[in-house]
């Protein structure tokens, strides 16, 4: 046996004799530090019971029992990965340092993000990371000559200290709030109960509580141009590491510790859309002020969106337009337009691609949205992703609908249901049999559409996917009300609204609402009439949506038929029936709403 092999022999006993973990590591970082790789595979050898019979006639001892020596091979892993994670930090600080002027903020917010850093399993989405990462990049400088270098790279450091303080200060915060007994069934980040005013408490920097406090009022824009001035890339590094932080917490907390179920899922796709409005905001409005931040600014939203693209429950079908902290995610989503024209034709694009399709259909946008469709369409063929290309092609169909293009739209999803039939992707049978459904009833060919609801429906309650049930039960509604079927409509979409109200779904529910409005109208029933558009109003109002126009002159006609005077009794009836609003607040704004579009 060679001397070496004898010399690692001795060590693995040594450990195995060891009183304390600690005293396992002390031992194993002498290897560690000389010649990890030969060790490592002595190890393996040892530990698997690979020895040759020479090795076991020549061992001085009993070989250890195998649990101790399993625990000695996990401690030297541990050790062998934190050496990667330092090597990987300290390569990072190099790099800074070696970075062309005006780079290293890029440079630096690439390493932040898990999915794309070159900088191994760092993963500074844990503090932890971005101490030991400071203290290196900290130890570097000191030794660097170039002022402008190290007056760059000090702001950098500078809003990673106070980021890592920030995820420390907000991180209890958010467990609680997601654990606090009495919220566990209506964890929601909307202006009514939102949670982004407590957590901004938490803060001890200033303008990071400011921040805040602004996205819990919907007030991000008001926020940034009164602060636009001292915004740095010291400010940035710290917003960005406290906003990923609590990005990041919220969806380990959603994905591995609430149960798994529709709640989880829908919890976590909405902070996905939460985060996703955030940066797309941030990226707006400094697009607006032409700052030097900007490219930044769409690296960070387009990390979240490929993140979110990434994840198994990503919604390929159906609305998914509610955003958690009150704004019109549709419009917000918009604004990502630059960043994806400057970004790679990576796989997951094709997923973001659908959802600025669907995003641009729900607008009236219908040309944008069926040319982001094809490009999605185009990079799913590319890197072979059938259950996206069929997304893509079916979503784009309903916009064909919408485009008065049915007849297209029929053979388009016609197609489609071949293929997600042939590859057994009954997720996709079910939407392309709704959009047929959705299309027959555009060429009025009323039997026909009522089948293809049914049958989605039938697919849809199949596999719990109750987006597309809803918009089936929407779609039966509206073949009822176009056949004069009134009360019968009115029943059906009452089945649509609980529904939407259990998803969180604004856009479905007001949908329904609306059509459930103009059903009450014919059948004489002025004041649900007025109730139900009320409603559909002041949400279609928040969503910035098209159908806005049509439930205000809906009201209008109502005003018309019933005179002012009993039009203004009823519909103040309609608005104390709402729950937790501003009673006067919302009159008003329906009184708004109905003078800018009720004439129309």
């Amino acid at each position: 046996m060679t001397t070496r092999a004898e010399y690692y022999k001795l060590l693995i006993y040594q450990c195995a004799n060891a009183l304390s973990p600690e005293a396992i590591e002390r031992i194993l970082r002498e290897p560690l530090a000389q010649e990890p790789e030969d060790f490592d595979v002595y190890l393996r050898t040892f530990v698997e019971g690979q020895l040759t019979k020479e090795q076991m006639t020549l061992a001085p001892k009993k070989i250890p029992r195998q649990p101790t020596l399993d625990k000695i091979l996990r401690t030297w892993e541990v050790l062998q990965q934190t050496l990667r994670r330092d090597t990987m930090v300290e390569q990072l600080a190099t790099d800074l340092l070696a970075a062309p002027a005006g780079s290293e903020l890029s440079l630096l917010l690439t390493a932040f993000d898990p999915a794309e850093s070159r900088y191994g399993d760092c993963n500074f989405t844990q503090p932890g990371r971005i101490v030991s990462f400071s203290q290196c990049l900290r130890q570097a400088l000191s030794l660097s000559r170039e002022p402008t270098k190290s007056q760059a790279l000090d702001s950098l450091l500078n809003g990673c200290t106070r980021g890592v303080q920030g995820c420390s200060e907000v991180d209890q915060a958010i467990r609680d709030w997601v654990f606090d007994a009495p919220q566990s069934n209506r964890i929601s980040f909307s202006l009514l109960e939102s949670p982004w005013q407590n957590w901004g408490q938490r803060f001890s920097h200033t303008p990071l509580r400011q921040l805040f406090e602004a996205i819990a009022a919907g007030r991000l824009d008001e926020f940034l141009g009164q602060h636009y001035r001292s915004l740095d890339s010291s400010l940035w590094v710290e917003w960005v590491l406290v906003l990923r932080f609590t990005e990041f917490t919220l969806l380990e907390l959603f994905e591995q510790r609430l149960p798994a179920g529709i709640q989880a899922t829908r919890l976590a796709i909405n902070t996905h859309l939460t985060f996703i409005s955030l940066w797309s905001q941030l990226s707006e409005y400094l697009r607006q002020q032409e700052s030097a931040l900007l490219l930044a600014a769409y690296k960070v939203s387009l990390q979240v969106l490929k993140s979110f693209a990434r994840k198994p429950y990503f919604p390929l079908y159906g609305p998914m337009l509610v955003n958690l902290s009150g704004a019109a995610v549709g419009e917000v989503l918009t604004y990502l337009r630059e960043p994806l024209r400057q970004s790679d034709g990576s796989p997951e694009l094709a997923k973001v691609y659908n959802l600025l399709g669907y995003v641009f259909t729900y607008q009236g946008t219908l040309a944008e949205a069926l040319t982001y469709f094809d490009r999605g369409i185009e990079i799913a063929q590319t890197y072979g992703d059938t259950a996206t290309e069929m997304a893509c092609t079916i979503n784009r169909s309903w916009a064909l609908t919408e485009q008065n293009r049915p007849r297209e739209a029929v053979s388009s999803l016609e197609r489609a249901l071949v293929v997600v039939r042939t590859i057994g992707h009954r997720l996709g049978e079910a939407y392309a049999l709704a959009g047929l459904g959705h299309a027959y009833t555009a060429i009025y060919r009323y039997p026909e559409a009522l089948e293809y609801f049914s049958r989605a429906m039938a697919l849809a309650r199949d596999r719990s996917e109750t987006p597309c049930e809803v918009l089936c039960l929407l779609g039966i509604g509206s073949v009822y009300q176009a056949t004069e079927r009134y009360a019968e409509a009115a029943d059906i979409l009452a089945e649509a609204v609980n529904l939407s109200r259990r998803l969180q779904d604004l856009s479905t529910l007001a949908q329904a609402l609306l059509i459930r409005a103009e059903a009450y109208n014919t059948l004489g029933n002025p004041g649900l009439a007025i109730r139900e558009a009320v409603t559909a109003l002041l949400i279609f109002d928040r969503l910035h949506s098209p159908r806005t126009r049509r439930v205000a002159g809906l009201l209008t006609i109502l005003r018309g038929q019933l005179g002012a005077e009993h039009f203004e009794e009823l519909l103040l009836g309609a608005v104390q029936t709402l729950e937790q609003t501003a009673i006067s607040a919302n009159l008003e704004r329906v009184k708004q709403v109905m003078s800018e579009f009720g004439q129309s």
